[in-house]
């Protein structure tokens, strides 16, 4: 299934409610907009709270601190991405306009909020060496089951260099995995499988992928593509970095796997 934004307006915009279109996702999300010198704020009796900065100039003010944040680009590697419990409120002031992924989840645990930064946030070239770069994209695990165990969600981005797969080999897992996705250009778009079902991703779009089903992605030559990617833990279930490979699409992940290659008359 495939959510589009129609655009948004000043303030919160909420594209997927965990008690509407995003029953099966166990999750809520969408995008904050603050022209310079505004704010916004946020409180959650029964919900995690995750604030990613995509572009903007912005102070994130919680738990008596105050903590500046500045990303020029959603495509580069410069990711500060705010974690806070349930009944803690946080206020987001923008001191250019700026633009921020608001995720939310159940959870009735509670922890020490924490503001991912730059350097906590290593980035893993995959594909780089497979399949000649057809699938490369730079990955960004921002926190794990194994890094925040207590956490409802794996939340982390992809960026998809210009041409490339991303998703792949075409793989499923049982929980269930919400994708966003942003383009370098606005008119810039992507295709790709939910389940057997063909997808069209363009900016502002949501594909929700339930359990146990496949979504390899593509983005068109000329463009770079932004995934957030958040997946939820099922009860007793979650989500430890473990996912089931297409069983004929195993062979390319063989070592020496190789690929047809024009070679000429």
């Amino acid at each position: 299934m495939m959510v589009y934004s129609n655009g948004y307006k000043q303030g919160f915009n909420q594209d997927i409610d965990m008690n509407g279109n995003g029953k099966t996702m166990l999750q809520d999300a969408g995008v904050l907009m603050l022209a310079a010198d505004t704010s916004y704020s946020f409180k959650e009796a029964e919900k995690e709270i995750v604030l990613l900065l995509q572009t903007g100039d912005i102070d994130f003010i919680y738990a008596g601190k105050q903590e500046k944040a500045v990303r020029n680009s959603f495509l580069d590697g410069e990711i500060y991405c705010l974690h806070l419990p349930r009944n803690t409120e946080v206020t987001v002031k923008a001191n250019q306009d700026s633009e921020v992924y608001v995720l939310m989840a159940l959870n009735d645990k509670d922890f020490s909020p924490k503001l991912y930064k730059p350097a906590d946030i290593p980035v893993w070239e995959n594909g780089k060496d497979v399949l000649e770069g057809t699938m490369l994209r730079y990955v960004y695990t921002i926190f794990d089951y194994q890094s925040a165990p207590y956490s409802n969600l794996v939340v982390g981005t992809v960026v998809s260099a210009p041409g490339r797969w991303s998703a792949f080999p075409p793989h499923a897992h049982e929980q269930p995995e919400l994708y966003y996705y942003k383009f370098d250009k606005p008119q810039g778009f992507g295709l790709g499988l939910v389940g057997e079902e063909p997808v069209k991703l363009c900016n502002d779009s949501y594909a929700l992928l339930e359990g146990n089903k496949q979504h390899p992605m593509t983005v068109a030559p000329g463009y770079a593509m932004l995934t957030v990617w958040s997946i939820a833990h099922l009860p007793g279930n979650p989500w430890d970095n473990a996912r089931t490979v297409l069983p004929e699409h195993t062979w390319m992940m063989e070592p020496g796997a190789k690929t047809w290659k024009y070679e000429g008359k």
